[in-house]
């Protein structure tokens, strides 16, 4: 027997999925499951939510209230797809991955395994981002752009279309790269005060402030006193500073 799991007034409630008294429950719950989609063991269906033809929900994931799951497109076992999110024709969600609420993930994107997609963020179609890494909340990602094994994507971000992103890479909050564009070196640095935050852009971050080099090395002193650091703070960042210069120069 094939088990599915809906909410009820005591909480989520199991059914099988080929019983009439199922059939009913979806209905009440408003939830549209089309033609020749496949819904494995245990899986979780919230409320209005929509399940395209012929797609795959695999065992265990869960699909939030009002997330629409397209055409073809297959969901990983235990996957979690949020609330409202929506998932595009023949796209692939990987297995452990979580999509967060209002999230829209493009037709034929490929999102793998453990992956972790804020709130709000958007996708483009045939995107892939690869596995284990980390997008945050109001990302806007291009089409066709590949983001590398455990990159992390701050909150707010926007990536082109066609950018690619390293493996491990990581990208600042509001930061944006342009179209084409590609990003393999990053640093960052857990600072005493705050961290520091470089991604190839001749663009620093430290803590809250995103500025030039060139204005980093004529103002990181008059910064450090404003933000309270000591003498020696002082030197301790403006060494990132000229770590990140350098490395700025190579390429």
């Amino acid at each position: 027997m094939k088990t599915i799991y809906l909410w009820t007034n005591e909480g989520w409630k199991p059914f099988d999925f080929d019983a009439e008294e199922t059939k009913l429950a979806l209905k009440e719950r408003n939830i549209q499951i089309r033609y020749s989609a496949e819904i494995g063991d245990s899986v979780k269906i919230g409320d209005y939510a929509k399940i395209g033809y012929s797609a795959e929900i695999g065992d265990s994931a869960e699909i939030g209230d009002s997330a629409e799951i397209g055409n073809y497109a297959k969901i990983g076992y235990y996957a979690k797809i949020g609330y409202s999110a929506e998932i595009g024709d023949s796209t692939e969600i990987g297995n452990y991955a979580k999509i967060g609420d209002y999230a829209k993930i493009g037709n034929y994107a490929k999102i793998g395994d453990s992956v972790k997609i804020g709130d709000y963020a958007k996708i483009g179609y045939y995107a892939k981002i690869r596995y284990s890494a980390k997008i945050g909340d109001s990302v806007k990602i291009g089409n066709y752009a590949k983001i590398g094994d455990s990159a992390k994507i701050r909150d707010s971000v926007k990536i082109g279309d066609y950018a690619k992103i390293g493996d491990s890479a990581e990208i600042g909050d509001s930061a944006e790269i342009g179209d084409k564009e590609i990003i393999l070196k990053t640093i960052f640095i857990t600072g005493t005060k705050h961290s520091v935050l470089w991604y190839g852009k001749d663009v620093i971050h430290i803590g809250c402030h995103k500025k030039e080099i060139s204005w980093w090395l004529e103002n990181y002193e008059m910064i450090g006193r404003k933000e309270g650091y000591t003498d020696e703070e002082i030197q301790e960042y403006h060494q990132y500073i000229l770590i990140c210069e350098a490395i700025q120069k190579t390429l």
